[in-house]
């Protein structure tokens, strides 16, 4: 065997890729997840935002991230046994699995409309439902889908089958009334069970042909809530039955595991759960804040349900108790400032303080005292950082971000932006043009005169003197005494301008909405506009040396996306560095040229290694052929391929170093696992070496 070379900044390894991002929380991903689906106990799929689909073996203790090769909203996923399954979306897409979610076929739909359920009876027929009433059936596997007339353009939610005949299905249309239909015959036709019930019809769940439950929620107009329902009909179908939740609870989906116990979930992470059939629901906990999209049953003791930020949350006994397995803050995160490589912080909505210690691996959640919204994070030294927010909040720490303190601010208006020269000396600016000077670190704090009322967005100073100011309406502020005095600057737009940075003393950037940028090189004096190529609203702006920058940003008001920058020439060119997220990105920070961190909604927090290359004096193989998960994993690793190697395989697992820390060697298995417990918290590389090359990963050991 050659010798392969590791660069010591090696972390993410992939020969084509030019960028690549890592979820380092929520754990273990924050793409809304919109359905789930167990095929026994321990074997289990999850589905939802941007393409996301999740595996876990170990009955949802452990989780990996399948490449589903779609960026499509998924909204139901259905497995007809281990390793055969399917997963539908928005614009006709439907993907197959033949190996356990190792890849992912499209399949020809022959439609536009959005898919919002699939269900298949056995390996051949199977059934998908979206927008418009459309309805689909396969009979061969999904090899080809025919239409069938639903009879309604409602928009249907969701379908259930209880054999090759029977099946229900359940929508809502566009004024708070729903729909059940009923098929004795396969699909061929579809009747109406309920219609315009004033209760929007979200989830369904047949025990049999005749017993049927169905989660829905009414609106009440006058007070412009919702109430859930569940609906049930023992008859099948003739006459229903309707729970009404206490509390404006919003259902989602339904369950059984068995013909007395089931559960129904919904927003705001609630569950009820019934144990006689249904007759009666009582409210559980579910350790979940975050809205619940789907429940589903692997046997009669383990469910699982899932939902918005990645929330996974699994019951051991029939629904009674539930634990919430994925973790980390869920909060809208709005800056994050790194002290060193290895410690960085980042704030956000409700007082929301989270820290690493160790590149980002894991972050904690630190007490900040305070409900308030925080905007901004910054550390002139490692052990002393100050925090802005709003209601003139200002946190302080002396302890690395251990303990937080209220400073005392003497305003009430929202502070957008903190910056220290030094230790002592340190700025504020926010709404209503409103700027603080402390020079005693913080102790007490003096308005400065900006001779504006805009909101003020971000301060920076480049020398102890000089500083500059941006805020809304393409207002630019610039002192060069210290902040006694401040100057409006000609920014040539009119644009709101949310960062400032600067690479020195006399070159810097800003950014904001409408994918403005503008740049100066002349200390301020005058600012030229530079093409972005997009209009996003770009929210902060980092460069890293005289050349090398990035940009976040966020599309608004049209469809979900974010967006990062980054230029190699000064800001005179910017590439997109795609992103495996439509949570809206509010803040990022890069350590070095390569390694970067991004935040923002739903406790985002995304690591990138951009510039990490690596050296292989053999041919790399020229696409992924192995799987590693789970990734972080804890005690075991497993490797999968789909290909057949009679050769042996050498799996090597070694530090970021290079040093070699685990070495195993199998042929003719197409999945090992590998214990390793034994090793340290932290990042590895995985090499996987065949006689067609090798294949590098990276391990998270948690």
């Amino acid at each position: 065997m050659k010798k392969l070379s590791l660069l010591i900044c090696l972390m993410l390894i992939s020969a084509a890729a030019i960028s690549q991002w890592t979820w380092q929380n929520p754990w273990p991903q924050g793409n809304s997840l919109q359905s789930v689906y167990f095929t026994n106990a321990d074997l289990g799929y999850a589905a939802g935002e941007f393409g996301t689909i999740l595996k876990t073996i170990d009955g949802g203790t452990t989780w990996s991230t399948l490449n589903s090769g779609s960026s499509a909203w998924l909204n139901s996923i259905c497995f007809t046994d281990d390793n055969t399954g399917y997963t539908v979306g928005n614009s006709g897409t439907i993907l197959k699995t033949t190996n356990g979610g190792i890849t992912w076929t499209m399949l020809n739909s022959g439609t536009n409309a959005w898919f919002y359920s699939v269900y298949f009876v056995n390996a051949d027929i199977g059934y998908t439902e979206g927008s418009g009433g459309t309805i689909l059936k396969t009979t061969n596997g999904g090899a080809t889908w025919t239409a069938q007339s639903s009879g309604t353009s409602f928009n249907l939610a969701s379908i259930c089958f209880t054999d090759a005949s029977t099946g229900y299905a359940a929508g809502n249309g566009n004024t708070h009334d729903g729909i059940i239909l009923k098929t004795t015959n396969g699909g061929a036709n579809w009747s109406v069970l309920l219609n315009n019930t004033g209760v929007n019809a979200t989830g369904i769940y047949a025990l049999n042909a005749n017993t049927c439950f169905v989660t829905g929620n009414y609106y009440d107009a006058w007070t412009a809530t919702y109430q859930g329902h569940i609906l049930s009909t023992a008859n099948g179908g003739t006459s229903w039955t309707t729970f009404y939740c206490p509390g404006f609870y919003y259902l989602n989906a339904v369950s059984f595991a068995d013909a007395n116990h089931g559960c129904a979930v919904g927003n705001n992470g609630i569950i009820f759960k019934t144990g006689d059939g249904g007759t009666n629901w009582a409210l559980v906990s579910s350790e979940i804040t975050t809205n619940l999209n789907s429940i589903c049953f692997g046997s009669s003791s383990f469910g699982y349900a899932v939902g918005v930020a990645g929330a996974i949350t699994k019951t051991a006994s029939g629904g009674n108790l539930w634990s919430a397995v994925s973790h980390g803050a869920t909060s809208e995160l709005s800056s994050i400032c790194f002290t060193d490589a290895y410690t960085g912080y980042s704030v956000g909505y409700g007082g929301t303080i989270i820290r690493t210690m160790n590149e980002g691996v894991s972050w904690e959640t630190i007490s900040s005292g305070t409900t308030n919204h925080l905007f901004s994070v910054y550390f002139p030294d490692p052990g002393t950082g100050y925090i802005a927010g709003y209601q003139g909040t200002i946190l302080k720490t002396t302890d690395n971000g251990s303990t937080w303190n209220a400073l005392t601010s003497g305003t009430v208006y929202a502070l957008k932006s903190v910056y220290f020269t030094d230790v002592a000396t340190g700025y504020v600016a926010g709404d209503n043009g409103l700027i603080l000077k402390t020079s005693d670190g913080g102790t007490t704090w003096t308005t400065l005169s900006s001779g504006t009322t805009e909101s003020l967005s971000s301060v920076y100073f480049p020398t102890s003197q000089t500083g500059f100011i941006a805020g809304n309406y393409g207002t630019i502020l610039k002192t060069t005494n210290g902040g006694a005095n401040w100057a409006a600057m000609a920014s040539g737009t009119t644009a709101d301008l949310k960062d400032i940075s600067f690479t020195d003393n006399i070159t810097g950037y800003v950014v904001g909405y409408g994918g403005t940028i503008l740049k100066t090189t002349n200390e301020g004096a005058t600012w030229s506009p530079l093409i972005s190529n997009t209009s996003y609203r770009l929210r902060r702006v980092n460069f890293t040396s005289p050349n090398t920058g990035y940009i976040s940003g966020y599309s608004y008001p049209d469809i979900a996306a974010s967006i990062v920058l980054r230029t190699l020439d000064g800001g005179s060119t910017w590439t997109t560095l795609p992103l495996p997220t439509i949570n809206r990105i509010l803040s990022l920070c890069f350590t070095d040229d390569n390694t970067g961190y991004v935040v923002g909604e739903a406790g985002s927090v995304l690591n990138t290694t951009k510039g990490t290359t690596v050296s292989v004096e053999e041919t790399q193989l020229s696409k992924s052929d192995f799987m590693i998960f789970p990734n972080p994993s804890q005690n075991s690793l497993n490797i999968s391929t789909n290909r057949k190697f009679s050769e042996e395989i050498q799996v090597r697992i070694l530090t970021v170093t290079g040093s070699q820390v685990l070495c195993v060697k199998f042929h003719d298995l197409s999945h090992i696992q590998i214990d390793i417990s034994s090793l340290l918290n932290g990042i590895y590389i995985v090499t996987i070496e065949t006689k067609s090359g090798i294949e590098t990963k990276k391990l998270i050991k948690m």
